[in-house]
């Protein structure tokens, strides 16, 4: 009898450890470093990881993000609006501090997929000196509009979960 979870467990790291890898890649910001550090890929454990299953294993994980991205910018702005019609009586303000949140989530997800497409391209061994600087940046701005986001949900379920306390002890 064959251990699933161990058979599985292999494919799982290695998708892992390439995710982990491609996001050390576009912090880089140049092609050179970038170039450096794709060819020194090295999973822990091995001596060796050829590179063309590096770039396998990095493109199934780009272009499965590409689903995950919708989702995300789906969820958190349509969080970030049923937060603010719960504190709709608080402010105006965060009201439409929420619509605007909720908007630019989806400006972060086309963000993520220019980085993922900038990221495809470079494992595709483009020769663009400013691929890696696009994933960066591009990051940085996703992240910090994905944070900020999930920041104002989080404010806005404790909001919310004070605001049942203090009336019910009233």
């Amino acid at each position: 009898m064959v251990n699933t979870r161990r058979a599985l467990l292999p494919g799982f790291s290695s998708a892992l450890f390439c995710k982990i890898r491609l996001h050390q890649i576009k912090m880089k910001g140049t092609l050179s470093e970038a170039d450096l550090h794709m060819d020194s890929v090295h999973p822990p454990g091995q001596n060796y990881f050829p590179s063309a299953n590096f770039k396998k294993n990095a493109a199934l994980s780009l272009s499965l993000d590409f689903l995950f991205l919708i989702v995300y910018a789906f969820f958190i702005s349509l969080s970030c609006i049923r937060i603010a019609t719960a504190l709709k009586g608080v402010h105006s303000i965060i009201f439409n501090v929420a619509v605007v949140l909720a908007w630019a989530q989806f400006i972060a997800a086309i963000l993520d997929a220019i980085e993922n497409l900038a990221l495809i391209h470079l494992l595709l061994n483009s020769s663009r000196k400013w691929l890696p600087g696009l994933a960066r940046w591009c990051a940085i701005v996703k992240f910090s509009i994905v944070g900020t986001g999930l920041i104002f949900i989080w404010g806005g379920l404790l909001a919310l979960g004070l605001k049942k306390y203090f009336h019910r002890s009233e």
